[in-house]
Formats: C-alpha cells, sequence, structure tokens
C-alpha cells in the first residue's frame, strides 16, 4: 500500500533560467533568450528518466532532450512547422510496465491553414506525425495529413487548436492519435510502415489520450467527455463514456500505482478520480494553462505551454500511500 520508491529522478525542477534544470531555457524557452515568448508546447518522460519536450516558437520548431543529468539535446523540425504534442514510449508493455527503450519518440506537426507554413519537399498539408529517426537526427513526417483539421480548443485560438491532437503510445505499443484528416477520428499508426487504421470515428473532435490499461484507450473529446476506446485488435468492442468533465481537458493520464486517473482542464485546473469515473475532485490549480505529465519519479509535472505564455514547469508528487 506504499508507493515504491522510483528507479531514477529526471533532471532537477529548478527555476526559469536555471542551467541543467527542467526550467533550463535551453530546454523550455528559446535558448538563452529570457526575454522570448514561447517555449515547448508539450512535454514526456520515458522510462529513464530522460524529459523530451516539442517546441512552439517563431521558426524552425525543435524536439528537445533533458536527461536525468540536466545534458539538453535537441533536432530541428522539418522547415517552419509548429510542433504540438511528443509522446515517448515507455517501455516494454508502455507506462504500466518497464524496461529501458530509449529515444523512441513521435510528434505531431500542426501548423495551421493561415500560418504560412510549408513543408519542404512534400505536397499536401503541413500537419501530421513525424517520429525521431535517431541514426540520422532528423524529425522526418511519417503520416502526413491531407485535410486540415481545426477546433475551439482547448486553447481558444486557432493558430494552435489545429492539426492531430491525442497523441500517445498504448500498452501495446502502438502510437494512437485523433484528428489526422478529420476531426474525431481516433487512429492506430504503424510509423514503421508509414500507415493507419481507423479504431474509431468519434462525432467530436480529439484533445488527448493516454492508455487506460492494456485493452482500453482514454480518449477525450472537445466539450470534455472522456471515453473508454478499444486497442487496436479488440474486436466487438465499441467506446464507453467514463466521465464527462464538462470542459475542454488539455491532458490525461492514469497513475500506474494508485489507477487514479488526473485531467488539466482548459481554466487550468487539475482534477482526479476514480478508475471508473467516479469522484471527481480538485487535485491542484496550475500557475496557468498548460498539460500535465508524470515521471517515473512519482511526481505529477504540469508545463505552462510555451505560447502565447512564457513556459514553465512544475511539480507536485503524488499521493505515496492508499
Amino acid at each position: 500500500c506504499s508507493r515504491p520508491p522510483p528507479a531514477c529522478a529526471p533532471a532537477a525542477l529548478g527555476k526559469p533560467g536555471d542551467s541543467g534544470t527542467l526550467n533550463d531555457f535551453k530546454f523550455s524557452r528559446c535558448g538563452t533568450l529570457q526575454s522570448c515568448d514561447g517555449g515547448i508546447f508539450d512535454l514526456d518522460f520515458d522510462q529513464a528518466c530522460n524529459a523530451f519536450g516539442v517546441t512552439m516558437i517563431s521558426g524552425q520548431d525543435f524536439l528537445r532532450r533533458i536527461d536525468d543529468k540536466g545534458v539538453v539535446t535537441e533536432v530541428g523540425g522539418v522547415t517552419n512547422l509548429n510542433m504540438g504534442e511528443v509522446a515517448a514510449l515507455q517501455g516494454d508493455g508502455g507506462i504500466f510496465g518497464g524496461g529501458d527503450v530509449k529515444d523512441v519518440v513521435a510528434l505531431s506537426y500542426i501548423c495551421c491553414a493561415t500560418c504560412g507554413c510549408i513543408l519542404s519537399g512534400q505536397s499536401g498539408n503541413p500537419q501530421g506525425v513525424a517520429m525521431f529517426d535517431k541514426p540520422n537526427n532528423k524529425l522526418p513526417m511519417m503520416i502526413p495529413s491531407t485535410v486540415f483539421t481545426t477546433g475551439q480548443g482547448p486553447w481558444k485560438n486557432k493558430l494552435v487548436d489545429t492539426g492531430p491532437y491525442g497523441l500517445t503510445w498504448g500498452l501495446d505499443q502502438v502510437l494512437y492519435v485523433g484528428n489526422t484528416e478529420k476531426n474525431g477520428e481516433y487512429h492506430a499508426l504503424d510509423l514503421k510502415l508509414q500507415s493507419k487504421t481507423l479504431v474509431f470515428q468519434f462525432g467530436k473532435r480529439v484533445l488527448a489520450s493516454a492508455p487506460y490499461d492494456s485493452v482500453w484507450m482514454m480518449v477525450a473529446l472537445e466539450g470534455g467527455q472522456v471515453h473508454l476506446t478499444p486497442i487496436l485488435g479488440i474486436v466487438g468492442q465499441q467506446p464507453k463514456l467514463l466521465v464527462d468533465l464538462k470542459q475542454d481537458v488539455t491532458s490525461i493520464l492514469r497513475d500506474p500505482w494508485s489507477g487514479r486517473i488526473y485531467a488539466e482542464l482548459g481554466d487550468a485546473s487539475i482534477v482526479s478520480f476514480a478508475a471508473d469515473g467516479s469522484g471527481v475532485v480538485p487535485f491542484q490549480t496550475a500557475p496557468s494553462a498548460g498539460r500535465i505529465a508524470l515521471a517515473p519519479d512519482g511526481y505529477l509535472y504540469h508545463l505552462t505551454v510555451g505560447w502565447p505564455t512564457k513556459a514553465a514547469v512544475v511539480r507536485w508528487q503524488l499521493p505515496t500511500s492508499l
């Protein structure tokens, strides 16, 4: 009934600008420019406590990585394409499993229809899903979108409420994402084959998703409904409503130790609830609107997203006993 001790810890939290920390401007913002607006727009951790972020800044954007020792590296994106989400494979069996899988990272490009982004050398829209090609140190587009998808939330701005959302690895080690061609589509992706398989077509835009267990994914839709959706290959099951949070969800995750679910809402409140969707209670109020991420050290991390505000990371310890 006690949370086990962590096997590792991410880089120190630090204060904005502290070198070698999660708030190092080289990781969270625009390099050494303290006055720069923008910065990382999503945050994720792998099981080795490496933190990954993707940026939303003027000009070329980047996938950034800071290891547990505070060393920052980055890889440039494809031309001037905004990045929306980042998803690091957690290990064998996903976030509820283990193993040491490093640098298997996917990200989304979400440049809007009127943002003037150009995808060099490829036809179609500058939206889609990319992967970290570690041997070549590049971020090639693997699943390009052919139709722009846009929405009304959760950020309430057409510049970023666009493109694929809900990027996450399932416990089946399959990558899932919504809205690649049409709002409400939820696809399973094969980056090696550069193919996708429709899992379900929802009636509203997908805003966030995360694994629930080995059979179900949690999919949050525009407006606040969260549905349990069967993973690819499960036959005879349909999505079922888990909870209606009544407002847009920016991010959602499940604590693999306690089983409780945590969600950040568009008003910067973070709520938690039981695995059956009951007992929704406040957990924290974030400094500003952003996204949450879970690290192997037993802390819930919050990123104030780097657009249009200045990116910053805070954290709260999750319950240590039941």
